[in-house]
């Protein structure tokens, strides 16, 4: 349920316009540190890791379960200020969370133009979000794989799922099916971006060298990015060594 708190309040968040930091950034930001995401950090640690990564806002917070009630507790702080904002509590059924994170979220982003509906209009089925945060969590990779693929069976739409199927298949050098499953992922979705980066590297790892240059061309055409003709670059020079 911790991870999937920060993982439904990051959804909504960027859902509302906030350049909230994604699951992977912040477990690198740990790597980073040596700080171990699994355990309970102190809002000091907290803080520091959200210096390294750059971050304006950290938002600290716990949850308590009663029975079916869930009860989420947020604190939002400036790091350039060292403010701290008034603690945010929404309560609810757990069969609501995305609801009770959806109303912590907008109080969070008042001034978001994004309609509720809207926000809400991403949210996967519950069933699937359970199984996607087991497959989060799941230190074994065969693990991992099974909980992810039932997150796609409950929810196929939700695409995120199939990006952390892909980073799981990439770790592993299953470079065929990591290409596969983000290839599902529309054009008209919203990590369709992240979606087609994804399936350039897989393209690179196998050996489609000038497939991939394309591909990272093309993204960097519709927006710029540095680190799209960086592997474009390291394309070029595997194809070259051929």
């Amino acid at each position: 349920l911790g991870e999937g708190a920060a993982s439904a309040l990051t959804e909504d968040l960027t859902a509302l316009g906030a350049q909230a930091l994604s699951r992977e950034d912040r477990l690198r930001a740990f790597e980073r540190l040596r700080v171990p995401a699994a355990h309970t950090l102190s809002d000091a640690t907290i803080i520091r890791v959200a210096q390294v990564v750059g971050a304006e806002q950290v938002i600290t917070g716990s949850f308590a379960v009663k029975g079916t009630s869930l009860t989420i507790h947020e604190r939002p702080t400036r790091l350039d200020t060292g403010r701290r904002f008034p603690e945010i509590s929404e309560t609810g059924p757990l069969t609501e969370l995305f609801e009770i994170f959806a109303r912590a979220a907008r109080r969070l982003l008042p001034d978001s133009a994004v309609p509720m509906r809207e926000m809400e209009r991403g949210h996967p089925p519950l069933a699937a979000f359970e199984e996607y945060i087991k497959g989060a969590v799941a230190e074994n990779p065969s693990t991992q794989i099974v909980f992810l693929k039932e997150a796609l069976r409950y929810g196929p739409e939700f695409h995120q799922a199939r990006l952390a199927l892909w980073s799981v298949y990439n770790e592993q050098g299953e470079h065929r099916q990591a290409l596969d499953i983000v290839q599902q992922v529309p054009s008209n979705q919203p990590l369709s971006r992240q979606a087609r980066f994804r399936a350039a590297l897989s393209t690179m790892s196998l050996g489609g060298y000038a497939e991939a240059i394309d591909r990272f061309i093309a993204l960097n055409r519709e927006q710029r990015d540095p680190a799209l003709l960086n592997n474009a670059g390291v394309a070029q020079l595997r194809l070259t060594a051929r």
